[in-house]
C-alpha cells in the first residue's frame, strides 16, 4: 500500500479510514456540540 500511494486501503484495513460526510469532501464535515 505505501508502493502504491494507498492511504485508503490502508485506513480502511486498519479501521481508521474517514469516511466524507454529504459534501463529498473532508471540509465542512465537523460538527461540534456543546452541552452546558
Amino acid at each position: 500500500m505505501l508502493a502504491d500511494n494507498d492511504s485508503t486501503r490502508f485506513f480502511d484495513a486498519i479501521g481508521d479510514l474517514v469516511q466524507p460526510g454529504p459534501t463529498r469532501t473532508n471540509v465542512n464535515d465537523c460538527r461540534i456540540i456543546l452541552v452546558g
